[in-house]
C-alpha cells in the first residue's frame, strides 16, 4: 500500500505543484479494495497472505448489486478515473452502470513497458451524467519503476 500512497502523492505534486502534505486537496481517492476480502494491514489476509481471496459473488455484490464504487464516482463526477488493479475486476468494469462508454482507446489486454516490466493499460472514454470522463485501468504501482509509472499517469491525465 505504500506505493499506492507515495505514487499518488507524487502524481498530484507534479500535476498541481502542491506541497507533499496538500496532495489530497487536489485528488479524490476511492478504492476497489472495499470490494476485497483482505482485512489486515497493507491489504493482507488474516492468515498473512496477500492473495485476493474475494469470491466472484462478493465482487458482484459490491460492484454490481450495491454499486458501492460507482455511487462514489457518481457523487464525485471526476474527469479522469485511474484504477490500479489487475484484470480480476475487468468483467465488472466492462459495463459500467453509470458511464456510457463511447470509445475504447486500448483493449483490456493492452500493455505498456514500464522500466523492465509491463503494465496493463486499458484506456476508455465515456459520458457520466452529461460530462466527458476518461477511465484508465492500469496495474497497481507496487514494485513498479516509480518515475516511469508516475510520468505515464501524469501524461495520460494531461492528454
Amino acid at each position: 500500500m505504500r506505493a499506492f500512497w507515495s505514487y499518488n502523492k507524487e502524481i498530484a505534486r507534479q500535476l498541481y505543484n502542491c506541497k507533499d502534505d496538500d496532495y489530497l486537496k487536489y485528488i479524490s481517492i476511492t478504492n476497489l479494495v472495499k470490494c476485497n476480502n483482505a482485512m489486515g494491514d497493507e491489504g493482507r489476509n488474516p492468515d498473512g497472505s496477500a492473495t485476493d481471496k474475494t469470491t466472484h459473488t462478493m465482487k458482484n455484490n459490491c460492484m454490481n448489486i450495491l454499486q458501492v464504487f460507482w455511487r462514489e464516482v457518481s457523487i464525485l463526477k471526476p474527469k479522469n478515473i485511474v484504477i490500479y488493479s489487475h484484470y480480476h475486476y475487468d468483467n465488472f468494469l466492462d459495463n459500467i452502470p453509470i458511464i456510457q462508454i463511447t470509445k475504447e482507446k486500448t483493449s483490456k489486454q493492452y500493455k505498456r513497458k514500464n522500466g523492465k516490466k509491463e503494465i496493463y493499460w486499458w484506456d476508455r472514454e465515456g459520458v457520466l451524467r452529461g460530462s466527458s470522463v476518461r477511465i484508465l485501468r492500469t496495474s497497481h504501482p507496487e514494485r513498479q519503476k516509480k518515475d516511469d509509472f508516475v510520468k505515464k499517469i501524469i501524461d495520460w491525465i494531461r492528454e
